[in-house]
């Protein structure tokens, strides 16, 4: 064992016997990282899940009362002498529901439920305007500031006899007939028995309710009328801001009539009807939304019944439903203060959309959702233990990962790992080094010099001596078959994957490989971390937007103006915004804090000067094509074969959603990967082409999954050959060949 640094306390284990340890003995520092490393079989799990886990919670249920613990009696205690100082503990288990999705995994789904039932608001579907809260303050403000200085009645439908409401003071009605309001004295009003209308002027009006719609079977007279209805009045009066009068007019409405009111409101176009409520309640057309309950916003929980399900998706938190939300990935989640979406960066699952199910996942992905709701939590002086955290972890995200690791210890927390990812080792505060076989008690202090082990299946040659036999030094390339590259992180898939484009790569991993000289062409498709410039968005990155602004400079707006098709590049263009240079943002350097970006203020986030937003294409100007989706810009730009093209294959490979200006920096690593796959497959001049692509499957959704290996079954059957770096295990069975590395 290798200690960095002092701590006040450890844990003490004393005599672990659990599985292939042998009267173990170790200190675990309290409020520290501890790495347990090792070859497979040497007691790593065994130590930190079998042993600290396991007894963390079995004293837990010991402090269950006797009759709810009946079930746990016979929880079995580690095998060992004893255990001092053990914190309360936590661990991430890949043992879950299957039908959980990735949002039910990590705790979105709760911040969510919990955020639309605080934020959202609802649109209705029928009018499409927001729904503003209930209550009279609420419609009080609502009106004077949409019909401020407008003259209007507010009433409520009556429930009880005329007699009644005369005797608490309503003495004026109103009549609704054929879009027309009268204003009636309730004496002249009286109901017909026993049609349970009522009479004014010599005819019978119907006693219509709520919604002002009875059947002709439930009101026999409404056959002789054209369509009415009754209401009491409660006042008439001006809105003007600030007037408390209209919310008293409002509460009054309320409490007569069980909390709705309808407002005939008299503007330079005519007599409007609109509707207030104690709920909520759309303005326009009266419908109700029931309170924002957090029940209400579980996806789990949605109501098969599409009225009731569309009354729920109705609710709009940040311009989107709760579906839309969990479409999302959380690299996308850039709205609210959602720690949970910034966790799964960190835990590496940032491509992955919320919705996405625990058994399209692997062990390694389904345990580091898990750790991502630890790492938004507030818990401290917890002991936290992972097995394997870096497993099937990218490189490029190992660095986030860490870091997370360490910032759940700073905040006052003890994190105890099974792994022997390098990195990790280097950061530990503690670091247990176990053998297959250890001597009875021992344990190392001080100095040792730990071998600097990655994955436990892949080592260097000087390390195992038959890493032969586990990554093989000779393979063949099968022409026309599409070759999944499968193994765990470390394994050499990348290094493989560069050696076949021909790059350059240590001779410890290099392998004699055959068959590539069948190729007249190889494309590499990699995940990089390296970014397009600020500007390129997917247009200007697959050549789309050349043929489009050489449209636009055609047309005669812009002809007459003096406008070239040079004018509109979002690059170098005269016609771009020269405040955000094209971009419609702008970044903010805070000094001590992180940058921030914010819409331009000059073309407020349009990109271009105003004038150049004046030629139109097809009805469209500059900023509309932009914001045109894949799928819409396909069926746009009819006939016009160089933008087709590209299009055709974004839709392909499953990107169809992406709009034409989405930047390239906004776009996940999964769909940067297949934009650039999309970018090659414009290339395709000759046959016999290798690609080369690294995890294609990453950040897609089930659904398109058939789209992107139905696209490679496409290019074999041309002639092509497909070789891919894939996880992913349906991917990996529709490929015709699998190289499994490590």
């Amino acid at each position: 064992m290798k200690n960095s640094k002092k701590f006040d306390s450890v844990i003490r284990l004393r005599g672990v016997r659990e599985n292939c340890l042998n009267n173990f003995d170790v200190d675990i520092p309290i409020g520290g990282l501890t790495v347990v490393c090792g070859p497979s079989g040497s007691g790593k799990t065994t130590l930190v899940i079998n042993t600290l886990f396991a007894e963390s919670q079995r004293r837990f249920i010991e402090t269950v009362g006797t009759r709810r613990r009946g079930k746990f009696s016979l929880w079995k205690r580690p095998d060992l002498d004893s255990i001092e100082n053990l914190p309360p503990v936590a661990t991430a288990s890949e043992k879950v529901n299957l039908n959980q999705t990735l949002a039910q995994l990590c705790g979105m789904d709760d911040a969510l439920a919990l955020a639309f039932s605080r934020f959202a608001v609802p649109i209705c579907p029928h009018c499409g305007i927001e729904v503003p809260p209930g209550g009279a303050a609420s419609a009080a403000e609502y009106f004077e500031r949409q019909y401020s200085g407008c003259r209007a009645q507010i009433a409520f439908v009556p429930s009880a006899a005329i007699s009644e409401y005369a005797q608490r003071g309503f003495t004026r009605w109103l009549i609704e007939r054929d879009s027309k309001v009268e204003l009636v004295d309730g004496n002249e009003l009286r109901e017909t028995p026993p049609g349970g209308g009522y009479v004014y002027g010599g005819r019978v009006l119907p006693a219509l309710v709520a919604d002002n719609v009875r059947s002709p079977e439930t009101t026999p007279h409404s056959s002789l009328l054209t369509p009415n209805s009754i209401h009491v009045l409660a006042d008439r009066l001006a809105f003007r801001p600030g007037d408390s009068r209209t919310k008293e007019s409002f509460e009054l409405a309320f409490t007569e009539s069980g909390g709705k009111a309808v407002v005939f409101i008299e503007t330079p176009e005519g007599t409007v009807k609109r509707y207030a409520g104690q709920g909520r309640t759309c303005p326009q057309c009266g419908q109700e939304f029931s309170d924002n309950a957090v029940e209400r916003f579980y996806l789990s929980e949605l109501p098969e019944e599409p009225s009731e399900r569309d009354k729920i998706l109705a609710y709009q938190l940040d311009g989107k439903n709760l579906l839309e939300w969990y479409k999302m990935s959380a690299d996308r989640i850039t709205t609210r203060n959602f720690k949970i979406a910034q966790a799964l960066q960190d835990a590496g699952l940032g491509y992955m959309s919320l919705s996405r199910k625990a058994e399209t996942m692997s062990g390694g992905q389904i345990r580091r959702a898990a750790m991502a709701s630890m790492f938004a939590g507030d818990l401290v002086n917890m002991l936290y233990v992972f097995d394997e955290p870096m497993d099937g972890v990218p490189p490029e995200n190992c660095p986030a990962l860490l870091s997370a690791l360490l910032r759940l210890r700073d905040r006052g927390n003890t994190v105890v790992v099974a792994d022997n990812d390098a990195s990790l080792i280097q950061a530990a505060d503690c670091v247990v080094e176990l053998r297959e076989t250890p001597p009875e008690g021992e344990y190392v202090f001080g100095g040792r010099v730990l071998p600097a082990l990655v994955a436990d299946n892949v080592r260097s040659p000087e390390i195992t001596p038959h890493s032969s036999l586990l990554t093989p030094n000779s393979l063949t390339i099968s022409s026309g078959k599409i070759t999944a590259i499968t193994g765990p992180a470390g394994s050499g898939k990348s290094v493989l994957l560069a050696q076949l484009a021909g790059k350059p790569v240590s001779s410890d991993w290099k392998r004699t490989i055959t068959g590539l000289d069948a190729f007249e062409d190889v494309i590499l498709v990699e995940r990089k971390l390296e970014r397009k410039p600020p500007r390129g968005c997917v247009a200007t990155y697959l050549g789309i937007w050349d043929p489009v602004r050489a449209e636009l400079g055609a047309t005669p707006e812009a002809q007459a103006r003096g406008f070239t098709p040079g004018d509109f590049s979002l690059m170098s263009g005269k016609g771009r915004c020269p405040q955000c240079k094209g971009e419609g943002v702008l970044t903010i350097d805070l000094e001590y804090l992180p940058e921030i970006e914010m819409v331009c203020s000059e073309c407020m986030g349009e990109r271009f000067q105003k004038e150049y937003l004046q030629p139109r294409f097809r009805g469209l100007n500059a900023v509309e094509i932009l914001r045109l989706t894949v799928r819409d810009a396909f069926s746009f730009f009819r006939n016009i074969r160089s933008v087709q093209l590209p299009l055709t294959s974004l839709i392909d490979i499953g990107l169809e959603r992406l709009e034409l200006g989405q930047p390239i920096k906004t776009l996940s690593a999964g769909e940067k990967s297949r934009l650039d796959l999309a970018k090659a497959l414009q290339k395709i001049y000759k046959q016999k082409t290798l690609f080369l692509l690294d995890e294609p499957s990453a950040g897609l959704h089930d659904s398109e999954l058939d789209k992107l290996i139905e696209t490679f079954r496409r290019l074999t059957a041309y002639g092509h050959t497909v070789v891919m770096i894939e996880n992913n295990p349906w991917m990996i069975q529709q490929s015709d060949v699998e190289l499994r590395l490590g």
